[in-house]
This record gives structure tokens, sequence and C-alpha cells, in this order.
């Protein structure tokens, strides 16, 4: 389990808070 090796960068955490936001959206 290399759960804690990956760190998510600020990209991925952008990405990933853009995503749920537009599936909010389409609700």
């Amino acid at each position: 389990m290399d759960i804690i090796m990956h760190i998510p960068s600020m990209i991925e955490l952008e990405t990933i808070f853009m995503l749920r936001n537009k599936i909010k959206s389409k609700h």
C-alpha cells in the first residue's frame, strides 16, 4: 500500500475540484 507515497499536487486537486463542480452544476 503506497497511498502515503502519493501526494496529490495542486494541479490534481484543482482538476478534481473542477470536475466535481461540473457534475454538481449539471444537477
